[in-house]
């Protein structure tokens, strides 16, 4: 029966020219790529750069954003909550099983909000409406609840969601924002940093 291949797994390979003598290597991510284990995957989002490890099922993403991943227009001098997709899931059913951030920091070109403390999180709607949090919909930040950010830099976290999208439900990932905006705003704003999703594919 045929067996999948995850990333850290260790592979043993039969020494040539001495029969029944075997070698271990680890695994790496450029060996679990040439074997071509990952199956459908999903689509990132513009800005972003995924890497798609793990087996047929169980997937680890890793998405790196870069400064061009723009999020919504802040008109500034009021609460509101912006986004931005980052990525889709294939179509299926799928389990979240969590979510992680690391070095993630708001960018912000034009200076103008650099002493904000925005919420910031994680979910599988974009942020939007006259909210300071996220909290008061779920699913602005039902993968990672939101994070308190000081100066627009996020605090590295982890949560376990488990949570299940249904094949007929929404497929999206976003990165959300909330606060009381400074007066001058931002047309601009985009983020930086590792998003890091450990889902399952039921497939349909």
């Amino acid at each position: 029966m045929a067996e999948t291949i995850g990333l850290n797994d260790r592979l043993r390979f039969s020494k040539a020219g001495a029969p029944g003598q075997t070698r271990s290597i680890l695994a790496t991510r450029a060996v679990v790529s040439a074997f071509d284990i990952v199956g459908d995957a999903g689509t990132a989002g513009t800005g972003v750069t995924a890497v798609e490890l793990g087996g047929r099922h169980r997937r680890i993403t890793e998405l790196t954003l870069s400064s061009t991943m723009a999020l919504s227009d802040i008109p500034g001098g009021a609460d509101l909550a912006v986004g931005q997709l980052i990525y889709t899931f294939p179509a299926g059913n799928i389990i979240v099983n969590s979510c992680a951030i690391k070095d993630l920091v708001l960018v912000d070109p034009e200076n103008n909000l650099g002493a904000d403390d925005p919420d910031v999180g994680v979910g599988t709607v974009i942020g939007a409406g006259v909210v300071n949090v996220l909290g008061g919909t779920g699913t602005f930040e039902n993968l990672l609840t939101g994070q308190t950010s000081v100066n627009l830099a996020v605090t590295d976290a982890c949560q376990a969601s488990a949570l299940a999208i249904a094949a007929g439900a929404a497929h999206t990932v976003h990165l959300n924002a909330a606060d009381g905006w400074a007066s001058s705003g931002e047309n601009a704003m985009s983020a930086t940093g590792v998003i890091t999703i450990d889902w399952t594919y039921l497939e349909a």
